[in-house]
Protein backbone atom coordinates (compact mmCIF):
# COMPACT_ATOMS: atom_id res chain seq x y z
CA UNK A 1 0.00 0.00 0.00
CA UNK A 2 2.83 2.04 0.46
CA UNK A 3 3.97 2.33 -3.39
CA UNK A 4 0.08 3.13 -4.06
CA UNK A 5 0.08 6.32 -1.40
CA UNK A 6 3.80 7.48 -3.05
CA UNK A 7 2.13 7.51 -6.66
CA UNK A 8 -1.03 9.03 -5.47
CA UNK A 9 1.61 11.85 -4.08
CA UNK A 10 3.47 12.06 -6.93
CA UNK A 11 0.46 12.23 -9.09
CA UNK A 12 -0.88 15.12 -6.32
CA UNK A 13 2.35 17.22 -6.63
CA UNK A 14 2.49 16.93 -10.66
CA UNK A 15 -0.83 17.96 -10.56
CA UNK A 16 0.23 21.09 -8.57
CA UNK A 17 2.89 21.42 -11.01
CA UNK A 18 1.49 21.25 -14.29
CA UNK A 19 -0.68 24.52 -12.76
CA UNK A 20 1.86 25.87 -11.39
CA UNK A 21 3.11 26.09 -15.08
CA UNK A 22 0.01 26.89 -16.55
CA UNK A 23 -0.85 29.95 -14.08
CA UNK A 24 3.08 30.74 -15.22
CA UNK A 25 2.39 30.16 -19.23
CA UNK A 26 -0.95 32.77 -18.73
CA UNK A 27 1.40 35.29 -16.88
CA UNK A 28 3.77 35.57 -19.76
CA UNK A 29 6.16 34.06 -17.93
CA UNK A 30 8.82 31.18 -19.47
CA UNK A 31 9.33 29.69 -16.46
CA UNK A 32 9.05 25.47 -16.73
CA UNK A 33 8.46 22.80 -14.06
CA UNK A 34 11.04 21.52 -12.85
CA UNK A 35 9.20 18.40 -11.90
CA UNK A 36 8.64 15.77 -14.31
CA UNK A 37 9.33 11.23 -14.96
CA UNK A 38 10.87 10.34 -18.06
CA UNK A 39 11.69 6.30 -18.37
CA UNK A 40 15.31 5.23 -19.00
CA UNK A 41 17.31 7.96 -17.10
CA UNK A 42 20.72 6.32 -15.45
CA UNK A 43 20.32 6.88 -11.79
CA UNK A 44 17.07 8.00 -11.68
CA UNK A 45 14.33 5.80 -13.22
CA UNK A 46 16.29 3.32 -15.48
CA UNK A 47 14.05 0.42 -14.07
CA UNK A 48 10.86 2.35 -15.57
CA UNK A 49 9.45 1.56 -18.69
CA UNK A 50 6.29 3.46 -19.96
CA UNK A 51 4.74 1.61 -23.01
CA UNK A 52 1.45 2.99 -25.48
CA UNK A 53 -0.44 0.20 -27.15
CA UNK A 54 -1.99 1.74 -30.11
CA UNK A 55 -4.51 -1.55 -31.40
CA UNK A 56 -8.11 -2.04 -32.38
CA UNK A 57 -9.55 -0.86 -29.03
CA UNK A 58 -9.10 2.17 -26.88
CA UNK A 59 -9.88 0.40 -23.24
CA UNK A 60 -7.50 -0.99 -21.38
CA UNK A 61 -7.00 -2.76 -17.95
CA UNK A 62 -6.13 -0.50 -15.11
CA UNK A 63 -3.85 -2.90 -13.30
CA UNK A 64 -0.90 -2.00 -11.08
CA UNK A 65 1.76 -4.24 -9.94
CA UNK A 66 4.65 -3.99 -8.15
CA UNK A 67 7.36 -6.38 -6.99
CA UNK A 68 9.86 -5.25 -3.49
CA UNK A 69 11.15 -7.67 -1.11
CA UNK A 70 10.43 -11.02 -2.81
CA UNK A 71 6.38 -9.87 -2.45
CA UNK A 72 3.75 -9.66 -5.97
CA UNK A 73 1.43 -7.04 -5.45
CA UNK A 74 -1.51 -6.53 -7.97
CA UNK A 75 -3.69 -4.03 -7.51
CA UNK A 76 -6.99 -3.25 -9.78
CA UNK A 77 -8.48 0.58 -10.25
CA UNK A 78 -11.53 2.06 -12.14
CA UNK A 79 -9.93 4.79 -13.81
CA UNK A 80 -6.57 6.30 -15.42
CA UNK A 81 -4.14 8.21 -12.22
CA UNK A 82 -5.30 11.56 -13.90
CA UNK A 83 -6.53 14.64 -12.48
CA UNK A 84 -9.80 14.98 -13.79
CA UNK A 85 -10.13 11.30 -12.22
CA UNK A 86 -8.31 12.29 -9.18
CA UNK A 87 -9.93 14.99 -8.29
CA UNK A 88 -13.10 15.33 -9.74
CA UNK A 89 -14.44 11.83 -9.44
CA UNK A 90 -14.64 8.92 -6.89
CA UNK A 91 -12.84 6.14 -8.23
CA UNK A 92 -11.84 3.13 -6.43
CA UNK A 93 -8.47 0.56 -6.47
CA UNK A 94 -8.35 -2.53 -4.83
CA UNK A 95 -6.01 -5.51 -4.12
CA UNK A 96 -6.04 -8.78 -6.19
CA UNK A 97 -5.89 -11.56 -3.79
CA UNK A 98 -6.70 -14.83 -5.39
CA UNK A 99 -4.05 -16.68 -6.66
CA UNK A 100 -5.43 -17.99 -9.88
CA UNK A 101 -7.21 -14.76 -10.37
CA UNK A 102 -3.32 -12.46 -10.04
CA UNK A 103 -2.02 -15.09 -12.16
CA UNK A 104 -4.34 -14.06 -14.72
CA UNK A 105 -4.34 -10.61 -14.77
CA UNK A 106 -0.76 -10.57 -14.54
CA UNK A 107 -0.51 -12.60 -17.50
CA UNK A 108 -3.37 -11.42 -19.61
CA UNK A 109 -3.11 -7.70 -18.74
CA UNK A 110 0.72 -6.87 -18.18
CA UNK A 111 3.16 -9.64 -19.82
CA UNK A 112 0.97 -9.98 -22.89
CA UNK A 113 1.23 -6.13 -23.68
CA UNK A 114 4.44 -5.92 -22.55
CA UNK A 115 5.24 -8.84 -25.40
CA UNK A 116 3.46 -7.18 -27.76
CA UNK A 117 5.63 -5.30 -30.56
CA UNK A 118 3.02 -4.86 -33.43
CA UNK A 119 1.28 -2.15 -31.53
CA UNK A 120 4.09 -0.85 -28.87
CA UNK A 121 5.19 2.67 -28.96
CA UNK A 122 7.71 3.22 -26.03
CA UNK A 123 8.49 6.32 -24.07
CA UNK A 124 12.54 7.61 -24.30
CA UNK A 125 14.40 9.46 -21.73
CA UNK A 126 14.32 12.34 -24.44
CA UNK A 127 10.55 12.24 -23.80
CA UNK A 128 9.62 11.33 -27.06
CA UNK A 129 7.36 7.74 -28.43
CA UNK A 130 9.42 5.42 -30.83
CA UNK A 131 7.21 2.39 -32.27
CA UNK A 132 9.15 -1.10 -31.60
CA UNK A 133 9.93 -3.01 -34.50
CA UNK A 134 8.24 -6.09 -35.13
CA UNK A 135 10.33 -9.30 -34.10
CA UNK A 136 10.57 -12.73 -36.05
CA UNK A 137 7.92 -13.58 -34.34
CA UNK A 138 5.34 -10.90 -33.64
CA UNK A 139 3.10 -10.43 -31.05
CA UNK A 140 -0.34 -8.35 -30.69
CA UNK A 141 -1.75 -8.32 -27.06
CA UNK A 142 -5.15 -7.60 -28.15
CA UNK A 143 -5.45 -9.92 -31.17
CA UNK A 144 -3.83 -12.35 -29.35
CA UNK A 145 -6.71 -11.97 -26.07
CA UNK A 146 -9.05 -11.80 -28.66
CA UNK A 147 -8.04 -15.41 -30.27
CA UNK A 148 -7.59 -16.94 -27.06
CA UNK A 149 -11.18 -15.63 -25.38
CA UNK A 150 -13.03 -17.11 -28.57
CA UNK A 151 -10.82 -19.92 -28.31
CA UNK A 152 -11.74 -21.15 -25.13
CA UNK A 153 -15.58 -20.00 -25.52
CA UNK A 154 -15.84 -17.60 -22.73
CA UNK A 155 -16.77 -14.07 -23.37
CA UNK A 156 -14.22 -11.04 -23.31
CA UNK A 157 -14.06 -9.57 -19.42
Amino acid sequence: MQSLVWLFRWFRNRNAAAKETSQNRACGSTKKSSFGKRSGIPGISENIRVRSILGRFLEHSRVYYFYAGGKERTYLSSADWMPRNFFRRVEVCLPVEGKKLKRRVIEESLLLYLQDDLDAWELGPNGQYARLRPSKNPCSAQKTLLELWQDDGSSAP
